[in-house]
């Protein structure tokens, strides 16, 4: 005959609260746990805040004292560049060099820039060199140098005088002599250069008179001259071309001529 099981002492009562305590007893280190985090992140954002703005002051301390006003630095350092080695001012130029890259006597101070060359161009090729231009001297600018005045007495020996020409003193004229009694009279010139030149008669007279001037026998010029007294030296000028060499200059006259003192070749 089966045997039913013995019937729980405990009752549905009992098997209830025990459920219960047990569920109990597990749900409580869960809520410990939660609250203790809680806890760490409200005391946390309660800390660090502080601690970082701390953090950040003393930073901002030690960067405002690194910086010195200059007003305060003592007199002897203001103003005074640093000892030691110099810095290069541009790139490629090694301290002791000038601008033009020679080095400065002693190591230090400026150098002399090189002189200004002339640019050249080399065909074909687009690029530019230069070299040192020539030194030009006045006489090369113009290129003939200036002629200067060359005058020959009339009483020179080395002319040639006729028609009863002869040569007489002068107190008033170039020389202290000149040429009276003009038949004829050949002054003669050594001329470094051709050229066109001005042709000037120094003559003395008294009342008017007849002078014919010519160059090396070539055309003639013809004057009609005055004046008042045979101690006073006038003058009649001309232009003519003059060639270089030796060059004959020839006074006559048809007539009554006057007294000759020099001609010049200017």
């Amino acid at each position: 005959m089966p045997t039913d099981p013995p019937p729980d002492s405990s009752g549905p009562d009992q098997r209830f609260l025990g459920t219960s305590t047990e569920s109990t007893s597990l749900r409580v280190p869960l809520w410990a746990g939660i609250g203790s985090l809680a806890g760490a992140m409200v005391l946390a954002a309660v800390l660090i805040p502080p601690l970082i703005l701390a953090n950040d002051d003393d930073g901002r301390s030690d960067s405002t004292q690194t910086q010195v006003d200059p007003s305060s630095a003592p007199p002897s350092v203001v103003g005074q560049q640093p000892e030691g080695p110099v810095v290069p001012t541009e790139s490629g130029r090694a301290p002791g060099q000038g601008p033009s890259g020679t080095p400065r006597p002693g190591g230090g101070g400026t150098g002399e820039p090189a002189p200004e060359a002339e640019p050249t161009r080399t065909p074909g090729t687009g690029t530019t060199s230069r070299t040192p231009g020539p030194t030009t001297s006045p006489s090369a600018t113009t290129g003939t140098e200036r002629f200067r005045p060359i005058t020959v007495q009339a009483e020179d020996p080395g002319n040639t005088l006729g028609g009863g020409a002869k040569v007489a003193t002068c107190s008033a004229c170039d020389g202290g002599a000149r040429v009276r009694y003009l038949g004829e009279l050949t002054v003669y010139f050594d001329v470094p250069a051709a050229g066109r030149r001005t042709v000037t008669v120094h003559y003395t007279v008294d009342g008017p008179r007849e002078l014919r001037v010519s160059i090396n026998d070539a055309s003639q010029h013809t004057f009609s001259v005055t004046g008042t007294s045979w101690d006073s030296p006038r003058s009649v000028q001309f232009d003519a071309s003059v060639p270089a060499g030796r060059v004959a200059v020839r006074l006559w006259s048809g007539r009554s001529a006057p007294d000759i003192d020099k001609v010049t070749i200017s």
